[in-house]
């Protein structure tokens, strides 16, 4: 995977967590719905599906793609 410039990451953050900035005392400090929540990222759906996410829980839902290539296509998609 290639080194992504600063405000694809921004945008993914915000994507996967509805905000664009990680916490002064980085990720153990993001907020859910309900308090704080973690970052997770979980293996879910078809290899041709696109990425999705639950802001509410700070999680990212992929698919098991078959390359880097893929996933970083995908993620740019979404």
């Amino acid at each position: 995977m290639t080194a992504w410039p600063a405000e694809k990451k921004a945008r993914l953050l915000q994507f996967s967590t509805g905000t664009s900035r990680i916490p002064v005392n980085g990720f153990k400090d993001l907020q859910g719905s309900d308090g704080p929540r973690r970052f997770t990222i979980e293996k879910s759906g078809a290899p041709t599906n696109l990425p999705s996410s639950h802001t509410c829980f700070n999680r990212i839902d992929l698919p098991p793609y078959a390359t880097f290539e893929d996933l970083e296509t995908k993620l740019s998609w979404a």
